[in-house]
């Protein structure tokens, strides 16, 4: 297993995917089942090759290669969607719908991305309901999630809201939400 992953790496961070599919395809044929860490991998050079569909065509054959669904790897594939260069922003909720569905708990790099997908498609009112909703279910938003939210803020011309936003959640203190309220406050 660990040579497999190995050469999954090495093919998927040169973008070499028919090579990958052909390793896939022998582990299936060895029954040497593919680690969280591989198909985390195999989902990532889908990402990097900007084929977010595909990274979500192999994710519904996870099964096929011994590998169970965990939050960590619905995380990549969302990741994954969002790095699409067309809008899969539909698919995205549709996966974390299943993602719940399947009884498994986003942590904070799940919210983060799913902040990223608003603010990506100007949904900035959804997006600082995600905080909120984010402390309620016990997941405490990072700086990541602050300066996304008020970053897009800034960017569409809200900069006094984007400075209520990071008053109301404490982030006024965050380096990276700082920087982005200067942007914006230059921007304007």
């Amino acid at each position: 297993p660990l040579t497999y992953h190995v050469m999954i790496e090495k093919l998927g961070r040169n973008s070499e995917l028919d090579a990958l599919h052909y390793i896939l395809h022998q582990m299936k044929i060895e029954r040497i089942p593919c680690s969280q860490d591989s198909f985390i991998c195999v989902l990532n050079s889908y990402k990097n090759s900007g084929l977010g569909d595909r990274a979500l065509k192999m994710f519904y054959r996870i099964k096929e290669f011994g590998c169970k669904p965990t939050v960590k790897i619905y995380n990549h594939l969302l990741d994954a969607l969002l790095g699409e260069s067309g809008n899969k922003f539909h698919m995205i909720g549709a996966v974390y719908e299943n993602m719940r569905g399947e009884g498994m708990e986003p942590n904070v790099f799940t919210y983060n991305v799913l902040l990223k997908a608003l603010c990506k498609n100007g949904k900035l009112d959804g997006a600082c309901k995600l905080l909120v909703e984010m402390s309620k279910r016990g997941c405490v938003p990072d700086g990541v999630s602050y300066t996304t939210v008020v970053a897009a803020m800034c960017e569409d011309g809200r900069v006094e809201e984007a400075r209520e936003v990071a008053r109301r959640f404490g982030a006024e203190g965050v380096v990276s939400v700082c920087n982005a309220l200067i942007c914006g406050l230059c921007r304007e």
